[in-house]
């Protein structure tokens, strides 16, 4: 080799030592650096001698890489599921002990047992509304804790959009600067390096593909095919959270569309499945409204249960007046009496003994109808024996003459012509035309509300279809659908194969109130409000559209009874008796603790409560109910914390393969550093020698 050729090879050798110290020496500086890659100096030997540098390549291995990032994503919804599900759980309290609202219902039922011991005192009374009250609040509390936490998530779900949106165009920036540095034969690591990370940013808020170029690029979707990523980003639009939820705040209906600036309008919501993003989504949609409908079926539930009972009872002295808490049209809907039942309506004096009856059939008769036969317009403005029915704004009020009755003090209800084991009037509602489904209520007083204790004022009660996909036919023959309400009823007829959207649309033409709201993996149909008493669904083929009650927001706004809340002589304790007489005379004893002994009773009995909101139907006590709630949101809690850690380890060593495929080993390279340094001082050696011989050979020359 001539004095030419070792001097080029040497220095070749030379600037290979050079680049290769330099980037082990970038290597270590990063070690610690999050997303990381190794950089590897490639080089070959020169055709007339030394070595070329052809490129700097990472060591990184992106199968694992890419398997990582769905995992990212998982651990990601498993992590806030469990963090969010700590938070409620957290309020809801001890699962052992039914939690805060546990201790307020055994302080609620030991007060109305309380009740039966002391009728004649207000302090007994003045308990009982207190400790409901007490449950009413813990009730409002739990439902607010709800509703606030999502509007936290909700703005977890603009903040998640806008750092998506940041990394889409972080990688669109970096595929171009990619492309451009790989045509130019430029190191690029770094660059993937950072689009990596970027990666791993969007995989982490929800799924996406990956699909490499030939020229470096990426292309990234959505598992559904929506792209994220194709040359230019494709973000998506800017999200407006709420800063009010309340348990009324569904999506569709209520919340901005999570929808790509391209296509303003379009919803993607529904198609974002998994990932922080995801999981964030079925939190304020799915997770944490079940757990307020659990709380809703249980205000419902109690106040429906205690209100029946109630409703049987008369206070002590009685109201002056009883007006309706519950509105029914007054010629549109019609009122059946079952055969032989009627209602005794008694003006009582101060000791509760009777002044005045008359029968409700006797105001049904003034009106030129039958006890089987009558809408409230058929008794509005009759009188009888002093006594006055009167609807206003379909609200049916009893009054009595006071100069007719000087002794009356107020006025009482009783349910009489019972059989066996009957305890309340059967009465049915219907449409006037008679089409449409009917509903079944028990009991004058309860049907309408004259002597409820207790209340809610949320949304309203509404029905609700069972889920289906939006795109799923109810039939594949055609379906009609009734819907009666306190106002009305309605009637829609369907063709084959209508999906529950279409159904929907349908009722909103006829004049009903009609939404999808989302239902564990699909949507359901709700209706209502103003409120649907029933719904009837008919077809000649098969069709699995079934509705059960709901209300919307009854956990957010029980409580006591305004009239009462304000008297809490209201509380009734006893109920009217008959003396057996004929005519029969009526009257209700300061003792009487028949109603108190009753309310206690509901306490210690079940109820049914409907298959909603995760849980199955079952027949259980309110405390029963309670538990199952918070032991419904426990389970989940403890199962989401049990996924999360084992998500976390399985990920951890996901890492760590991925740190020895690709990360930075600092003995490594500072060995490779000292072969290096060794290399580049030989050549170094290399060089000096052949200046040497220069020197030799010119004085030679010379």
């Amino acid at each position: 080799m001539s004095l030419t050729g070792a001097l080029n090879s040497a220095i070749s050798g030379l600037t290979a030592a050079q680049i290769g110290i330099e980037w082990a020496s970038q290597n270590v500086s990063n070690a610690n650096t999050p997303g990381y890659g190794r950089k590897v100096v490639q080089q070959e030997s020169n055709s007339i001698g030394g070595v070329r540098i052809t490129g700097v390549d990472r060591s990184v291995n992106d199968t694992l890489f890419r398997e990582s990032l769905q995992e990212l994503g998982d651990l990601a919804a498993f992590q806030v599921t469990n963090d969010y599900l700590d938070r409620i759980t957290a309020l809801l309290g001890d699962p052992t002990t039914g939690g805060r609202l546990g201790a307020d219902l055994a302080d609620l039922s030991e007060a109305v047992e309380n009740l039966a011991i002391s009728p004649n005192g207000t302090n007994a009374r003045v308990l009982v509304v207190d400790r409901a009250e007490g449950v009413g609040n813990t009730l409002e509390d739990l439902s607010a804790s709800v509703q606030e936490t999502r509007v936290a998530i909700d703005e977890e779900i603009a903040n998640a959009i806008e750092e998506i949106n940041g990394a889409l165009e972080d990688i669109a920036y970096l595929n171009g600067q990619i492309g451009h540095y790989s045509s130019v034969s430029q190191p690029i690591g770094d660059l993937q390096d950072n689009r990596d990370q970027a990666l791993r940013t969007v995989a982490k808020h929800m799924p996406i593909r990956v699909v490499d170029r030939e020229n470096g690029e990426l292309t990234v979707y959505l598992p559904s095919g929506m792209t994220l990523v194709d040359g230019a980003a494709r973000p998506f639009d800017s999200y407006g959270n709420l800063m009010t939820i309340g348990a009324e705040t569904e999506y569709p209906s209520s919340f901005d569309t999570i929808s790509f600036a391209a296509s303003p309008g379009s919803d993607a919501t529904p198609f974002i499945q998994g990932g922080r993003l995801g999981e964030l989504i079925k939190l304020r949609d799915e997770t944490l409204p079940q757990v307020q409908m659990q709380l809703d079926n249980l205000a419902v539930g109690m106040r429906d249960e205690i209100n029946l009972v109630h409703n049987r009872g008369t206070a002590l002295p009685p109201p002056q007046t009883l007006t309706a808490t519950n509105a029914f049209d007054d010629a549109n809907l019609r009122l059946s009496y079952k055969t032989g039942h009627d209602t005794q309506i008694v003006v009582l004096d101060a000791n509760g003994d009777q002044v005045a009856t008359a029968a409700l059939s006797a105001f049904v008769t003034a009106g030129g109808a039958a006890m089987n036969n009558f809408t409230l317009a058929d008794v509005h403005n009759q009188t009888v024996n002093g006594i006055t029915l009167t609807v206003t704004n379909d609200v049916l009020s009893i009054s009595f003459n006071s100069a007719t009755h000087p002794t009356g003090v107020g006025i009482g209800v009783l349910d009489t012509g019972l059989g066996t084991g009957e305890l309340d009037a059967a009465i049915t509602v219907s449409d006037n035309g008679g089409v449409g489904p009917s509903y079944a209520a028990s009991g004058f007083s309860n049907l309408f509300g004259f002597n409820d204790l207790l209340t809610t004022d949320g949304g309203g009660p509404t029905m609700m279809s069972n889920a289906y996909q939006l795109t799923d036919a109810i039939s594949t023959s055609a379906v009609t659908v009734n819907v009666l309400t306190t106002s009305d009823n309605y009637q829609v007829v369907m063709p084959a194969n209508s999906t529950l959207e279409d159904t929907r649309a349908a009722l909103v033409t006829a004049g009903v109130n009609a939404r999808l709201v989302r239902s564990g993996d699909g949507y359901a149909l709700r209706i209502g409000p103003p409120d649907p008493l029933a719904v009837d669904v008919s077809s000649a083929g098969t069709v699995n559209l079934a509705f059960h009650s709901s209300e919307i927001g009854a956990g957010e706004t029980f409580g006591v009874a305004s009239d009462i809340a304000s008297d809490p002589r209201g509380v009734a304790a006893g109920r009217l008796v008959s003396d057996g007489g004929a005519p029969a005379s009526y009257s209700i004893g300061s003792n009487d603790v028949a109603i108190a002994n009753a309310l206690a009773a509901t306490f210690q009995g079940t109820s049914t409560f409907p298959q909603s909101a995760g849980l199955p139907q079952m027949t259980t006590t309110f405390a029963g109910y309670n538990a199952q709630i918070v032991g419904d949101l426990t389970s989940k809690a403890s199962n989401a914390e049990r996924s999360f850690e084992i998500q976390e380890l399985f990920v951890g060593q996901l890492e760590s393969r991925l740190s020895q495929d690709s990360g930075v080993s600092i003995d490594g390279e500072l060995s490779e550093m000292i072969k290096l340094q060794n290399a580049y001082s030989a050549a170094a050696r290399i060089i000096s020698t052949v200046d040497e011989m220069f020197d030799v050979l010119n004085s030679i020359v010379n």
